[in-house]
């Protein structure tokens, strides 16, 4: 890669960066927004519904996420992508193999003390057992449920558009990492290739001092 090449790769560089700057600046701003709305309707809902009506009380104890987020690795920076599931659709319950992995655990305390071959053998048999009858309840599934329905069917609408709000807010968190995270690739992209211009210019002036020095001589000669 020559000079200009570099030159022209480095402008490119530079005004990317700050179209993703200006990018990132409205989302922040966005996010700010939208949390600022999500709150305020929470607290609308509070009043109308009542403090206690409102809050952790309500939440179930298997509550299951309906928004994960999926990390893919491009061109050196990595790229985050929310994904969200539809309210009403099963799920496998994870506490089966959570059961399994405690019993083998227990199972290794107990070998590691001294004991006779009969009563390892015992302990082997009757732990196959009970992995066996903990495999049969992983069938068992769980629903993905609205979580505004954890504060009743009939809800009032502030609480909807809060709802609304954070999940619109979660969104705009997604985006913001993933850009800034190109941000940053940018700008390490940016700082090599200022090095390599630095370096492209050093040995051209080399080049050119060794030119002017050759012409000297052959003038003298």
């Amino acid at each position: 890669m020559d000079l200009s090449a570099v030159c022209q790769k480095l402008d490119e560089v530079a005004v990317g960066f700050f179209e993703i700057l200006e990018e990132l600046t409205e989302r922040k701003m966005r996010f700010q927004e939208d949390l600022r709305e999500g709150f305020f309707s929470l607290s609308k809902a509070r009043y109308s519904m009542g403090s206690r009506s409102v809050g952790s009380l309500q939440y179930p104890t298997n509550m299951k996420t309906l928004a994960s987020v999926q990390v893919s690795d491009s061109n050196g920076s990595c790229t985050f992508c929310a994904e969200r599931r539809n309210p009403g659709k099963t799920a496998e319950v994870q506490e089966g193999n959570d059961q399994i992995a405690s019993l083998e655990r227990s199972s290794d305390n107990q070998v590691r003390k001294r004991k006779t071959n009969k009563e390892v053998d015992d302990d082997s048999s009757s732990l196959e057992d009970r992995i066996q009858d903990v495999s049969l309840d992983d069938d068992h599934t769980a629903v993905y449920q609205d979580p505004i329905k954890w504060f009743g069917i009939l809800v009032p609408a502030a609480l909807r558009q809060g709802q609304k709000s954070f999940i619109q807010a979660v969104d705009q968190s997604v985006e913001i990492a993933s850009l800034q995270n190109r941000l940053t690739a940018l700008q390490h992209e940016f700082q090599e290739l200022m090095k390599l211009k630095k370096k492209l210019r050093a040995n051209k002036e080399s080049e050119t001092d060794e030119q002017g020095v050759s012409e000297e001589c052959r003038e003298q000669t």
